[in-house]
């Protein structure tokens, strides 16, 4: 299943920057298109679109979100065994694998870059990730430093 633009679209090309596996192709002021091989269904296409023309295929109408709103990952250190699988997934490239306490854990070193699509967290297989508004305290914090 695949997301797709209707002809609402006015082509201002914000589905196409934000895209972090460049499903979208199009011209300026005029209708893009969804690769649906390409598409990860991460829906920040729709989160960014001013006229609300992106939709699900059951013609769902994804709703334009502030990405100050949007949720990115946090890493349990606890939790994390430094497997990778997560930097490894992330279209985003959002997380890598660091030094921190004294072992290599996943780290979100590009939290701006995040579109929430939360590949990292349904393939952590140890429940070490947690998405999280970037709005919260704790995010905000990790943000900073």
């Amino acid at each position: 299943m695949s997301l797709y633009i209707t002809e609402q679209c006015i082509g201002c090309g914000a589905c196409l920057r934000i895209c972090p596996v460049e499903a979208v192709a199009g011209k300026p002021k005029k209708r893009h298109e969804i690769d649906s091989q390409r598409c990860i269904e991460c829906s920040a296409c729709g989160r960014v679109c001013p006229s609300g023309s992106v939709v699900t295929i059951l013609g769902e109408v994804i709703e334009q979100q502030p990405r100050s709103q949007w949720d990115i990952p946090h890493i349990d250190p606890k939790q994390c065994t430094g497997c990778g699988v997560c930097a490894e997934t992330c279209p985003a490239g959002v997380l890598e694998m660091e030094e921190a306490e004294g072992r290599r854990i996943a780290q979100a070193v590009h939290p701006g870059s995040c579109v929430s699509c939360e590949w990292c967290l349904d393939n952590c297989m140890f429940s070490a990730i947690e998405m999280k508004p970037r709005g919260t305290d704790a995010v905000r914090r990790e943000m900073l430093e």
